[in-house]
């Protein structure tokens, strides 16, 4: 490709996801791809494609600004100002430039001139600094997304700094506005990930028609640049961590959760439809609850062959009165559920059964029960699950792993129950160490384990689970009383 960057054309060489991206002028322009294959490189060709296409529009004299904005300012010197000063500029000669400020400031001697600022986000007076910046139509975010899970903090590029330079970039009279990011796949997590990746491409919003997005994804193996023994050292160091594989080597998004996830045979391609659920007409119904505190509901049905649909998943409410006269019942008398259901089932968790300190004429059971009763006042049977945390998983893990007719016997609703499908894919989980040392004697409490814990019980009571009983050495002694007593 040749770009008019001085009064000859410059010539640079791009796979061709990187030509798509360096041509695109999408008002956010976005490029991602897994570990080494020339995000960087990309975005400093799209740079100076862009300050030659709006010569014209700024003046004879004038100068190009730019911004390049990293989490640190550390990390810029080890990305984007490496990647200028070992692989761009060496393989340019002909392109002039001066480093200044400690490789803060980087003055190119283009037509026009191009003047990039580069610093990071690591603090409130950082992000003032973007907000109170004027004279730029092009900012570059680099990184976006970082190495570790968006749980953590320093996750990388934040979406109050996206939001502020968007707006900054577009502030420039005269000129359009870019702003572009480049990153590695974000976990599914991430704001990058929500708010970019997951729409479709065009305006950001159908009220600003001219704020366009465009995404590019760079396929594992374009750049042929890049060596098979980095490309192997990549693949070796995430050999072990699912999410990390799939993000840095293969460039697709994946979440990875803190500590060790609890449902360990819990398969999203497997146990999670391809389309979307709704109840089927006869079945019988079940809903399963988490008490009082933090209060969750799992609705689902049963086939009579005992494969289970898990269907609808509902939170909230200060405690369960709550939740079931303010989500629950509202939700039965949807057309989606209504009269669908032949006979219902109620299961919760054993400790439902015992009062709470809030009420202690009532326990969670109770309320259930009470208001679920029939017409003529008689209250439904509560299923309570296993007493015991052991118990409780082994249930959940046995109905994971059982197959009716060849498939799954849980089948996951897509669209109404991704709380509990992120829970049981990791955010459910048990605490872990630096050292590696899980606690396996109970899960961590938050959001994702209330809904857990609803379907986890359900598993247990609706398959019927017998755990196996640990086996004993028999008595020798007795035996050989017992054939003693055979010969008298």
């Amino acid at each position: 490709m040749a770009i008019e960057t001085s009064p000859q054309s410059m010539h640079f060489y791009t796979t061709p996801t990187q030509s798509q991206f360096v041509m695109s002028d999408a008002t956010v322009a976005v490029i991602v791809s897994g570990m080494g294959e020339g995000k960087t490189y990309a975005c400093i060709i799209r740079m100076l494609r862009k300050a030659a296409s709006v010569a014209p529009l700024i003046g004879a004299g004038e100068s190009f600004h730019a911004f390049i904005i990293r989490d640190t300012h550390a990390n810029n010197l080890h990305s984007v100002v490496k990647t200028f000063t070992q692989e761009f500029f060496p393989r340019y000669p002909a392109i002039k430039h001066q480093w200044r400020n400690d490789h803060r400031e980087l003055w190119i001697e283009t037509a026009p001139r191009i003047h990039v600022e580069l610093f990071g986000i690591d603090d409130l007076p950082s992000l003032t600094r973007l907000q109170g910046a004027v004279g730029t139509s092009f900012i570059w975010l680099e990184e976006v997304a970082a190495y570790t899970e968006s749980t953590r903090t320093n996750a990388g590029i934040s979406e109050d700094v996206f939001n502020a330079a968007l707006v900054r970039c577009a502030r420039h009279t005269g000129v359009p506005a870019s702003l572009q990011l480049s990153s590695n796949p974000p976990d599914q997590l991430h704001w990058f990930y929500n708010r970019l990746l997951a729409r479709p491409d065009g305006p950001l919003s159908p009220s600003t028609p001219l704020i366009t997005k465009a995404v590019f994804r760079i396929p594992p193996g374009e750049n042929i640049y890049l060596s098979e023994e980095a490309r192997q050292a990549t693949k070796a160091a995430y050999e072990h961590d699912e999410a990390g594989y799939a993000r840095f080597v293969f460039g697709e998004c994946a979440t990875k959760y803190p500590g060790r996830r609890v449902a360990a045979n819990f398969n999203a391609n497997w146990h999670v439809a391809q389309r979307q659920l709704d109840p089927v007409e006869g079945l019988d119904g079940w809903i399963s609850f988490d008490s009082w505190g933090h209060p969750a509901a799992v609705l689902g049905q049963q086939y009579p062959n005992g494969r289970i649909l898990v269907l609808d998943v509902l939170q909230g409410g200060v405690d369960i009165v709550e939740l079931i006269e303010s989500q629950v019942k509202p939700r039965l008398q949807h057309p989606r559920w209504l009269q669908k259901c032949r006979a219902w089932r109620y299961v919760g968790d054993a400790t439902m059964n015992q009062p709470d300190q809030s009420n202690l004429q009532k326990s969670a059971a109770q309320e259930v029960m009470e208001r679920f009763a029939d017409s003529d006042g008689r209250w439904p049977v509560f299923e309570s699950g296993p007493s015991q945390w052991p118990l409780i998983v082994g249930g959940m893990l046995n109905a994971l792993r059982n197959t009716v007719g060849g498939g799954p016997q849980v089948l996951i609703d897509p669209v109404h129950c991704k709380p509990l499908i992120s829970a049981l894919k990791g955010a459910w989980h048990y605490s872990q160490n630096k050292a590696g040392v899980v606690n396996t004697q109970h899960a961590i409490k938050d959001d994702a384990s209330h809904v857990a814990d609803c379907f986890a019980n359900a598993m247990c009571v609706l398959t019927g689970w017998n755990p196996p009983r640990r086996w004993k050495k028999p008595n020798q002694e007795q035996q050989r009383r017992r054939a003693r007593s055979y010969a008298s």
